[in-house]
Parts: structure tokens; C-alpha cells; sequence
């Protein structure tokens, strides 16, 4: 059998030292153009593939970073994952993705189990909302950063969307338009994203003189299938518009209309999430809050390399803000 190359053999055949290879690796020390050139190119010839063991235990660092999301099936998710990823290997970590699908315990496990040892880092889009878990489970030195979700009081970085204002611009132009019975698809009840959604809603609803009828407003679960449970009841309610608070639920409240009732999708007027480039194909014309996903993530993926260097720097809390496109209304 072939002998697995080393970190000797690259250098040897580079014409490098040793030094030098674990400097182009590990990215640790500014090293020349050409001999980073030609250490890469060895490393392609050989095949070197650097093992992670030994630099764990020489730096202490796994040059991996754990990723915790709620439903992996959501493309908000999935394009996050992608960008981070991105971001990461440029910088030479790799990503690990651990799936709760919105189920705290889940959670817990995955916090576990990651920074026992296995990564550097963690980035949550939390599905618990108290504090105390977190502040239980991870270690108050690891580095961490919470994405999409806020958590009240904890002080960690935070990278956030609101979608306030997109939210109540939507909801204010089908009042113009003359809907006086907007149906409302809101996620889970105790989500930050939930509770500001829902209140730019009620807002909008509210300042253009309409009292906020909670007959019109159904909770999903914000995953597949969850959204298909609250439409009979809205269009029973008599609904005249929709407004659908995530990209998953949109299309699933479009697909109910589509089945189950052909007749009245193009009586109701129906603004929806778009969170990916994917949702755009989908419903091209659709109404939409858009959120800036793969903004969030590059910054995400950079906070958190930054936390990794400068552990004991002030906490950030980085806004985003989603926009509201009027397409077909």
C-alpha cells in the first residue's frame, strides 16, 4: 500500500521547509507568492491531505466551526450554510451543520456534543428562547454568535434581520388596495422573528384604522406542511388577502390555494417570504418580504472568526434590514 504523504514529503518536493508548509496550511505566518505557489502545487501533486489531529494538539484549534439550524430543509438555511461555508474555507475552517428541526432537546444535544471538542466556534439560529439554556450548556469563554434569532439578555453577538418595516409596507398597501380582512401566517409563538413579524402586522393594521382580528391570524411551526393546517380556517374566515411570514409557508399556502381551491387564488392576494435566489424562480411575481440571507451569513461567517482572535472584545449586535418588493399586486 502507498504511504499517506506528509507534511515532509510536500516540503521535499516544494523545495521548501517544513515551517513553511505548516505556514501555507495553517495560514499562520505571511509567507511569498511563489512559494506559496509552489507548496500548493505539492500539495495537489501528493494529494496532501494535513492532519487535523496533530494541529488540534500543536495549536489548540480544530479550524472547524459548528453550525446549528433549525430545519435544514428551509432554503433560508440552506443558503446560509452555503455562504458561511464560503466565507469559512477561505480562511482555511471547515463548517459542521447539526439539524434541530425546531426541537429544543435536539439542540441541546447538537451545543453538546460540539463544544465538547469537536469545533472552535458556534453559530446558532436558536430554536430556545430562554437564556439560561444556553448560558447552561456553553461555556462562557467559547466563542458564539446567534443568527436570525434574538435570545432577551444574552450578551453574545448577535447578526439579526427585521423585517418590521417590509412587513407593515406590505400589509399598509393591501389595506390601500381596499382588503379590510388580511389573513396572517405567523411561525412558532415564542420566536423573536415571530413576535416582530406579527407586530408590524398588527401595527399596520392599527394605524389605517382596522382593529387587528386574532380570527385572522393562524400559528405554523415555520416547516413544511405546518401552514396547510391554518388555511382552511383563514379562507373560512373569508379572508380577502394572505400575508405569509416565512418562504417555506408561502409556498405551502400557495400549493393549499393551487389544490384546494383554484377558484379563489386569484381572488386572494397573497404577500410571501423570499429568502433565497431559489425562491425567485419559484414565484417570480409573487409579493415578497426579501431578506438580505446571504449578507447575514458572510457576516455571520466573519464575526465569528473575528470572536475566535479577539475573545474578550465588546459583543456585537449587527441589524439587517428585509425590503418589500410590490410585484403584481
Amino acid at each position: 500500500m502507498n504511504k499517506r504523504p506528509s507534511i515532509k514529503d510536500v516540503a521535499s518536493l516544494a523545495g521548501v521547509s517544513i515551517s513553511t508548509v505548516s505556514n501555507v496550511v495553517n495560514r499562520s505566518r505571511p509567507v511569498s507568492d511563489e512559494a506559496r505557489a509552489r507548496v500548493e502545487k505539492a500539495i495537489d501533486t501528493l494529494n496532501y491531505i494535513p492532519d487535523i489531529s496533530a494541529q488540534a494538539i500543536k495549536t489548540g484549534r480544530k479550524r472547524c466551526i459548528g453550525f446549528v439550524v433549525p430545519d435544514i430543509a428551509n432554503m433560508f438555511f440552506a443558503s446560509m450554510i452555503e455562504a458561511i461555508e464560503d466565507t469559512l474555507a477561505a480562511e482555511g475552517y471547515n463548517l459542521i451543520v447539526v439539524n434541530t428541526k425546531e426541537t429544543p432537546a435536539r439542540e441541546v444535544d447538537a451545543i453538546c456534543t460540539l463544544t465538547s471538542g469537536l469545533v472552535d466556534a458556534l453559530i446558532i439560529a436558536p430554536t430556545n428562547h430562554d437564556k439560561e439554556v444556553f448560558e447552561t450548556y456553553i461555556p462562557a469563554s467559547f466563542p458564539v454568535i446567534l443568527v436570525d434569532r434574538r435570545i432577551p439578555e444574552y450578551e453574545r453577538d448577535m447578526i439579526l434581520i427585521s423585517s418590521h418595516s417590509a412587513v407593515y409596507e406590505g400589509v399598509a398597501r393591501l389595506i390601500e388596495m381596499g382588503h379590510t380582512k388580511i389573513g396572517y401566517i405567523a411561525g412558532m409563538r415564542h420566536l423573536s422573528t415571530t413576535v416582530e413579524r406579527l407586530g408590524a402586522y398588527k401595527s399596520a393594521l392599527h394605524d389605517h384604522g382596522l382593529k387587528p382580528d386574532e380570527g385572522m391570524v393562524r400559528y405554523a411551526n415555520s416547516m413544511f406542511n405546518s401552514a396547510n393546517q391554518c388555511m382552511p380556517d383563514l379562507l373560512a374566515a373569508g379572508c380577502t388577502a394572505l400575508v405569509v411570514s416565512n418562504s417555506i409557508m408561502t409556498t405551502d399556502a400557495l400549493n393549499y390555494l393551487n389544490n384546494h381551491s383554484p377558484e379563489k387564488r386569484g381572488e386572494i392576494a397573497v404577500i410571501g417570504f423570499s429568502d433565497s435566489r431559489f425562491d425567485e424562480h419559484i414565484h417570480p411575481s409573487l409579493p415578497v418580504v426579501r431578506q438580505p440571507t446571504i449578507q447575514m451569513a458572510k457576516k455571520a461567517a466573519e464575526q465569528i472568526l473575528y470572536r475566535i482572535k479577539n475573545p474578550n472584545s465588546a459583543t456585537k449586535e449587527i441589524i439587517l434590514y428585509s425590503t418589500f418588493l410590490e410585484r403584481n399586486l
